[in-house]
């Protein structure tokens, strides 16, 4: 049976847009098609279409974080073929022209004498819309300012001695599932789970992980240790050259989020529910542990900084959900933008090219 998963290639975190585009498919992929154009062409739809035409394939579905409906790349994952929009903030461009990679211009298709009769308003939405992302930021940068507070007043109040032990166990759980190293280099794939979007913070943790997976999720404030021992879990596996999947926090994108042992059947994940809540996922889990790291925090400094933490957190939600605000304003915006651009496309000729693309990609098939 075919599956479905499901991902964000890149996020509004508070460091800015961060792009992890290139896991989207290795560079040495079977084909790479990069749709270029302005909003409202029919990226999205174009490779939705995709989706549904060879749904019984294995698919990736990769979402967009500035539009959480709408698609940023759809992948054959069997064959690695892959669609992908490659315009701002993600520009993509061919990194083998022809030999692997290759544009597909959807701006061929429109009537330039529609765009240009309205110019002027498609100058002004853009620089409104750019504006919102902006300030969209600069509250993502507000929280992660706080989120470095939060670590000060937890920093080094967990015992070495549990940290240590902590990452044992995991490391014994991974290795007991009968994972292998990959031979030859590193297997890694990086990529984002959840994303903070204009319809706030969403997650794909479920599309990812099988019903039979177990899951050893971990709860811990920021300081605590909890994203140190992800890291260290990380750079033991690169080291045994163990095949894992790398999700990162979508707020925090040098930290992980969730670590994927697929072979193994295996996932570290960040339970702590600071940016992206998992309990709903959580119980569903048929496998697995919890280890709570809030436990052995020092008591005394927990006490010290109570006042302290409980308004950070309060503060930290407040600048997480002003972002997502104004990435909805910005949402919006760019709707608006694409009503001027609509009317402008041959969408017929639109279909032609998806129906030459289609063909193409079933011959790499094989069909």
């Amino acid at each position: 049976m075919a599956s479905t998963r499901m991902f964000f290639p890149g996020g509004n975190t508070c460091n800015g847009f961060h792009s992890f585009y290139r896991y989207v498919v290795p560079p040495d992929a079977t084909r790479l098609f990069i749709l270029k154009g302005g909003p409202g062409v029919g990226k999205s739809t174009f490779m939705k279409k995709i989706s549904a035409d060879f749904s019984t394939y294995n698919l990736e579905l990769h979402w967009c974080s500035s539009d959480n409906n709408s698609l940023d790349a759809v992948v054959i994952s069997d064959y690695l073929i892959a669609v992908m929009d490659g315009t701002a903030p993600h520009i993509v461009d061919p990194r083998y022209p022809g030999a692997v990679d290759e544009i597909v211009n959807l701006g061929e298709f429109w009537d330039e004498s529609q765009l240009v009769k309205n110019k002027a308003k498609i100058i002004e939405l853009t620089r409104m819309y750019q504006t919102y992302f902006r300030i969209a930021y600069l509250r993502l940068q507000e929280a992660g300012a706080v989120w470095n507070e939060i670590t000060e007043y937890f920093r080094d109040s967990v015992p070495d001695t549990f940290l240590r032990g902590l990452k044992r166990t995991l490391k014994q759980e991974v290795l007991a599932a009968g994972i292998q190293p990959a031979g030859g280099e590193s297997s890694e794939r990086h990529l984002f789970a959840s994303a903070i979007t204009p319809g706030g913070v969403v997650n794909h943790v479920s599309s990812l992980l099988e019903e039979d997976y177990r899951v050893l999720a971990l709860g811990g404030s920021p300081g605590t240790g909890l994203h140190d021992i992800m890291t260290s879990i990380l750079e033991w596996s690169r080291e045994e050259m163990l095949p894992v999947e790398a999700y990162h926090n979508c707020f925090l994108p040098s930290l992980l989020e969730m670590l994927i042992f697929r072979p193994a059947k295996t996932v570290i994940l960040d339970a702590s529910g600071m940016v992206t809540n998992h309990e709903q996922f959580l119980s569903r889990v048929r496998s697995g542990r919890f280890f709570d790291l809030e436990p052995e925090v020092d008591r005394r400094r927990r006490l010290q900084f109570s006042g302290e933490i409980e308004d950070s957190r309060e503060r930290f939600n407040n600048a997480i959900s002003g972002a997502i605000g104004f990435l909805n304003l910005a949402k919006q915006l760019h709707d608006e933008l694409e009503q001027f651009y609509i009317p402008a496309m041959d969408f017929e000729r639109i279909d032609n090219k998806y129906g030459e693309i289609k063909k193409r990609i079933l011959g790499y098939i094989g069909q």
